[in-house]
């Protein structure tokens, strides 16, 4: 025996009050569980590592006349990086929030060792 629908698709248990878990879909009185969103703290903190590692690979291996243009292009890649992680999650919902999060870290990790850099070339 199937159970008889409403216009909306609710069948009498739903009617009744019974309602299933918000993010659930309700099929044939069985109720399925909603798609858990992923959280992108960790393609966030990926591209935080990224530009540490960028700019102390840059810190280590540009001559220090050259320091500086090279920070701006390896921020930029970090930047970059931040839209290809964000893009490949496939999650739309929060993408602005979280690349700007990406981008921010980035430019404040990279900046933070570019002013360790500067003050240590200055001090040697």
């Amino acid at each position: 025996m199937t159970p008889s629908y409403d216009h909306a698709g609710h069948t009498p248990s739903a009617l009744a009050g019974v309602h299933p878990p918000v993010g659930s879909v309700m099929m044939d009185d069985m109720t399925l569980p909603g798609i858990a969103l992923r959280s992108g703290l960790g393609g966030i903190i990926a591209v935080w590592i990224a530009a540490a590692v960028i700019a102390i690979a840059i810190g280590i291996f540009a001559p220090p006349e050259w320091r500086g243009a090279w920070m701006s292009i390896g921020l930029a890649g970090c930047i970059v990086l931040s839209f290809v992680v964000q893009l490949v999650r496939g999650h739309s919902e929060g993408f602005l929030r979280r690349v700007a999060a990406s981008a921010l870290g980035a430019f404040i990790v990279v900046g933070l060792i570019g002013l360790g850099l500067g003050l240590a070339s200055l001090f040697a």
